[in-house]
């Protein structure tokens, strides 16, 4: 039997959510003053790193929470603020923003009656993000998993000597995992989870596949997150040729702009590339900076290459 979400003592309107009395779980990044997905991706590859030095395996379980905006349970969340303390004011505006809205669907020239949303919220509001990070907050933790979630996306991690104790440990995890998301409609799409095995090791074992919601999760040798392509010893290979091939396409997209005998000056044209090209090249350097020269070498010559196209310099001396 699903438990009553308004389980609690009703708000005594003292608490306001404005000082601090909501308290953001520590794995929460999204839409937090000077936290962005870099700094995401520096959390996630540095427990990484720090089992490579350790000689273990890092198990990673990436879930895609399916339509997380579109989906959330109004009551479910008015709950939460109730337990959080919130104040009465603050409770009712929040259902007034959460319910005070319909949709209505055309068809051709035929409009439908307007039929209220009972789920979700607007999205492009200042507010839902806000919203969103209260209903996950509360998500379970385990002692040896490590969460990172980013508004919908969230990952879980944990490192041992041994992958199959990694690939236990994650489905223990899920398996109390699966209580909470099923208390509170949250919605996982199994077909686009992924499952990663970081590791320095040669030998991996055939290792049985984690379960969610009865449904198994594929175990993958790369894997995009946040527009980072990760493989399984983070030498960031395929990122940097990717990153190289769509830098590329963006130059040739550009095309006569920067090309040499453009009438555009120098300094626009360079402008131009620092604001196109060189941050697709670039994306996410905190990261993979720590890859091999030969990758370093790479960007260096596609750099030097556009620049002596842009102040029209002889390819070679």
């Amino acid at each position: 039997m699903r438990r009553n979400p308004y389980g609690c003592h009703p708000p005594s309107g003292s608490g306001d959510p404005h000082q601090g009395r909501i308290i953001r779980s520590q794995h929460l990044v999204w839409f937090q003053k000077n936290l962005s997905t870099s700094h995401q991706l520096l959390r996630i590859t540095e427990l990484i790193f720090d089992g490579f030095a350790k000689s273990e395996t890092t198990g990673a379980l990436f879930l895609d929470v399916a339509k997380a905006f579109d989906k959330i349970w109004h009551d479910g969340l008015l709950a939460k603020l109730m337990r959080l303390s919130c104040s009465a004011q603050f409770i009712k505006i929040t259902h007034s923003f959460l319910t005070s809205r319909n949709f209505r669907v055309r068809v051709n020239n035929i409009l439908s009656n307007p039929r209220p949303i009972l789920s979700g919220y607007a999205q492009g509001s200042l507010l839902s993000p806000t919203l969103f990070n209260i209903y996950v907050n509360d998500i379970p933790n385990f002692p040896s998993c490590h969460l990172a979630i980013f508004a919908d996306d969230t990952a879980i991690l944990t490192k041992y000597k041994h992958p199959d104790i990694a690939v236990q440990t994650l489905q223990t995890y899920v398996s109390q995992l699966q209580l909470w998301l099923a208390d509170w409609k949250i919605k996982v799409n199994p077909s686009k989870c992924a499952c990663f095995l970081f590791t320095k090791k040669r030998n991996m074992p055939v290792l049985n596949p984690i379960q969610i919601f009865g449904q198994p999760v594929p175990f993958v040798s790369e894997y995009k997150y946040f527009g980072l392509l990760l493989d399984a010893k983070l030498n960031f290979d395929s990122h940097i040729n990717r990153a190289l091939t769509k830098a590329r396409n963006s130059s040739f997209a550009l095309g006569r702009l920067i090309a040499p005998k453009s009438t555009l000056k120098i300094k626009h044209k360079l402008l131009l590339y620092k604001a196109i090209v060189r941050p697709i090249m670039l994306y996410g350097s905190p990261i993979w900076g720590t890859t091999s020269i030969r990758n370093l070498r790479k960007l260096q010559v596609f750099q030097n290459q556009q620049l002596k196209r842009i102040v029209n310099a002889p390819w070679f001396k």
